[in-house]
């Protein structure tokens, strides 16, 4: 598997999985009261996001197919990070996660990076190191855990 930052031609590939996965972080099946979330989901924002300075994004390919997606927003804000549900357990987030990391290292960054963690995933963060900074929260759909990640701090877990 390669990790790459994403080009402007993956806008539609990394739309198309994040997407597909949306269900598992929207309150209601159908995605109701999620709009602008499903919004900034779409290819035209993923598009302006690739190709904009306030983000860094990075897609996880093997075999021509992306298989994971990262993005950070402001060096600090993990803004997305999808794996197709066919594909957890294999570690292609983990891999994600530590190619930001390493990323980071060589660029100045604050000291910490936030997440606004879908409930679900708030285990698979914790592994990362992330700690929660606030409760469960719902707003625009969406069910979500403040968490921050301290580089002083924080350690990771073995998967």
């Amino acid at each position: 598997m390669q990790i790459r930052p994403a080009l402007a031609g993956d806008a539609s590939s990394i739309s198309a999985l994040m997407l597909g996965e949306a269900r598992h972080i929207t309150l209601q099946p159908d995605g109701q009261g999620a709009e602008s979330i499903l919004d900034s989901m779409r290819e035209p924002a993923v598009a302006a996001n690739v190709a904009s300075d306030r983000f860094a994004y990075w897609v996880a390919v093997q075999d021509s197919r992306v298989q994971g997606v990262i993005s950070l927003r402001d060096g600090s804000h993990l803004y997305q990070m999808f794996v197709p549900s066919d594909l957890h357990g294999q570690g292609i987030g983990r891999q994600l996660w530590q190619h930001l990391l390493t990323t980071l290292a060589d660029k100045p960054h604050t000291e910490a990076i936030t997440v606004k963690a879908s409930t679900g995933a708030v285990p698979v963060y914790q592994r990362f190191g992330f700690a929660a900074t606030g409760v469960r929260t719902e707003s625009n759909g969406v069910a979500y855990v403040p968490m921050i990640f301290n580089f002083s701090t924080s350690t990771q877990q073995e998967p």
